[in-house]
């Protein structure tokens, strides 16, 4: 028997039907109809099964290899060798620091790799000119200007940007005065827009809709990525997946679901921390594939020091790493420290530009570079090799989004964990903190149990374009809606959390936006939190509806810079908005054609940011010691 349709809906009944059995009949069609239509919406919102999505990885019976260890337990060094030695491989990193240093270190091996992140793509075969970063011979230049002596603020005569902060964000795009005016990089459309249309419109676009995959014009042998562009349609012979156990995070999850679900790879490496394993076996179950587990115990020895710092900056010593979670702290605590003691520090904190962070680790590691303490948020977690010795914790609490919070146990390892690098100076970790009071929490969450974990799953372009030819007239945001309200998960699945996407789908609700530039659109990396950033979002999508090709020919970076917090915050952001346009460019690169450019300048704002740093140590500049807040 056939299964129905919804064209029943349109037969006619005869004219000879009373009218009551023609009412009756019609009222029948309709309520088959609607039956229809909720099975329909049910089958697209079933996430019980996610695997079955991924054809290409259920085709093939895979291997998979679990390197369970802590921190500097050297867990990943035997995938990253079994990465290299196949040929084809594909190394999935959580982010563009770890990708990047797989990238270089594949290279240097001589195996062609590229790299593959949302903003940049690199060849390994003959690689382009890029804009050189600032290399060690630069960094020696800085480090080798003079040396102002503490309390010589007066002699000082800081570096000023052109008339000061108000100029600055005028050549950088960013125009306090008006935040909420969505004005792209600070000008107005008409100054950043050519006056000439694109030659192909819109929907001829180099769009990818928002499905991101990990290739390049080059196809070199082997990818580093960012775990979000993972190709799930390429066969490769080895693939690893790093810090797995980041399947559990309210917001990326999805993407390391995807990874291990869905990665066509016959040899797969997994790499993290010991808690994961559980939901790792738990999901490879459902695909019918084993896994091997691999146990690594930490290289060097890590310990709870035997007391806290009592609130002494007096007690800092050499390979200290001091722990706080906002940016504004951590520059008063680096004001506080250079003043009250003979040291001065690194910082490492979340919106630096990768780079940079790259190079204030390197001159925290570097011996004789008289930066001997480092200060920085939890963004030292991963991706950045760290000399240090101790680890400070100046607090344990955390603003999670909604309110500060304790550290989870999870959290506090991850943390601590930096302490003690293998084959530094420093043959064991230790991890403390500043007030005595928190030692006993510290004690606490270092020893408590592991968190448990889900993994994440997020609707994605074609469940969201298939429920809407079901919902006809429904917006974007009543699909994200639906689709949550609807979700059949089982107890390993959650849904990850998608505001971020809801708000930039608010914000770009007036333009005239096909369903999948709309959605690419509401994956750009984008924090709209930030009045700035939602300006050039939507400044950016309303160029792009007008079919007009965005240039950055109006923007330039001053040559100088200033080592106050307020000037190097102006930089990060024109940073991060020319990362958005980098992401742009790769999907509608007709419309955003000047990627060179903005690489160009993005080199440029790291460099300010990189000097601007150094300067602020070497002036002396401190501002008024504020009182420390307690939780």
């Amino acid at each position: 028997m056939r299964a129905p349709t919804s064209e029943i809906s349109t037969i006619p009944l005869p004219e000879t039907y009373p009218s009551s059995m023609q009412a009756f009949g019609q009222d029948f069609v309709r309520y088959r109809a609607t039956t229809l239509d909720q099975s329909v919406v049910s089958r697209i919102s079933d996430m019980r099964q996610p695997q079955l999505t991924y054809h290409q990885a259920r085709s093939m019976q895979r291997k998979f290899i679990f390197h369970a260890g802590p921190t500097n337990s050297g867990k990943t060094y035997s995938a990253l060798k079994r990465f290299r030695e196949a040929n084809r491989g594909i190394y999935c990193a959580p982010l563009r620091l770890l990708a990047l240093e797989v990238y270089d270190d594949t290279n240097n091996h001589g195996i062609p790799c590229d790299l593959v992140t949302g903003e940049d793509r690199k060849s390994g075969k003959g690689r382009p000119d890029e804009p050189q970063e600032l290399n060690d011979s630069a960094l020696d230049k800085l480090l080798r200007l003079p040396h102002l002596p503490k309390g010589d603020v007066a002699s000082a005569n800081p570096i000023s940007l052109m008339d000061g902060d108000a100029s600055t964000a005028a050549i950088l795009g960013l125009d306090h005065a008006s935040p909420k005016v969505p004005e792209s990089i600070g000008l107005t459309l008409n100054s950043i827009f050519s006056s000439q249309a694109a030659e192909t419109s819109s929907s001829q676009s180099d769009n990818d809709g928002g499905d991101t995959k990990a290739t390049s014009s080059a196809q070199s042998s082997h990818v580093a990525c960012t775990i979000e562009m993972a190709d799930v349609d390429k066969v490769f012979d080895v693939a690893v997946i790093d810090e797995v156990q980041l399947i559990g995070d309210r917001d990326r999850g999805w993407a390391w679901t995807r990874a291990l679900l869905g990665l066509a790879a016959h040899e797969i490496h997994v790499c993290g921390e010991p808690r994961a394993l559980s939901i790792v076996e738990s999901l490879l179950k459902s695909t019918g594939e084993d896994v091997q587990v691999h146990t690594y115990e930490r290289l060097t020895p890590l310990v709870v020091a035997p007391h806290s710092i009592n609130r002494n900056l007096a007690n800092l010593r050499r390979g200290d790493a001091i722990i706080a979670f906002s940016r504004k702290e951590l520059f008063r605590w680096k004001a506080e420290i250079e003043r009250e003691t003979r040291f001065r520090c690194a910082i490492v904190y979340g919106s630096l530009p990768p780079q940079t962070r790259a190079q204030q680790a390197r001159l925290f590691n570097q011996p004789d570079s008289g930066f001997d303490i480092l200060v920085a948020t939890d963004a030292i977690g991963m991706g950045l090799n760290l000399n240090i010795g101790r680890i400070i914790f100046t607090t344990l609490q955390k603003f999670n989004g909604v309110s500060n919070v304790t550290l989870s146990p999870s959290e506090v390892r991850q943390i601590a964990g930096r302490a003690g690098r293998f084959r530094s100076k420093f043959p064991r970790g230790e991890f403390t903190t500043f007030e005595p009071e928190d030692m006993g929490i510290l004690i606490k969450q270092f020893n408590g149990p592991a968190d448990s974990l889900q993994a994440g799953l997020m609707a994605n372009f074609e469940q969201l374009e298939a429920l809407s030819k079901q919902l006809p007239g429904a917006d974007m945001l009543d699909l994200f809606t639906k689709f949550e309200d609807l979700a059949r998960l089982d107890k390993r699945y959650f849904m990850c959390d998608s505001s971020d996407r809801k708000e930039a789908i608010k914000l770009l609700a007036p333009l005239n936006l096909s369903f999948k530039d709309r959605y690419t659109f509401i994956l750009a990396p984008a924090n709209l939190e930030n009045d700035y950033m939602r300006s050039c979002l939507l400044s950016f999508a309303t160029g792009f509806e007008a079919n007009r090709p965005i240039t950055l020919a109006a923007i330039t970076v001053p040559s100088t810079t200033s080592g106050a917090p307020s000037v190097l915050n102006e930089f990060e952001q024109c940073h991060k908005m020319l990362d958005l346009y980098m992401w742009l460019s790769y999907r509608f690169p007709q419309l955003f054609p000047d990627r060179d450019a903005a690489k160009q300048l993005q080199a440029q704002c790291a460099e300010r940011i990189m000097e601007g740093l150094i300067e602020e140590t070497r002036t002396g500049r401190r501002p008024k010691p504020q009182p420390r807040r307690r939780y």
